[in-house]
């Protein structure tokens, strides 16, 4: 029994040394990448919103009447 534990052992070690590498950077490199996407992505939203309140403002300008207009 006692062989066969040492032998377990000396396979589990040499097992563990051959296992692929921890897929940590792989992961942090992704995360990484999404976190900018997510920036731009929020960015060109921002902007969006920003062109679609100029635009209602401009529209609004065009179709009402300075004398009709909200104060």
């Amino acid at each position: 029994m006692n062989n066969y534990c040492r032998a377990y052992s000396l396979l589990m070690l040499a097992l563990t040394g051959c296992s692929a590498p921890p897929q940590t950077p792989t992961l942090q490199q992704e995360v990484g990448q999404l976190n900018r996407q997510l920036q731009t992505l929020t960015a060109q939203a921002l902007a969006l919103e920003q062109q679609n309140t100029l635009l209602k403002q401009s529209l609004y300008q065009r179709c009402v009447p300075a004398t009709q207009r909200e104060k």
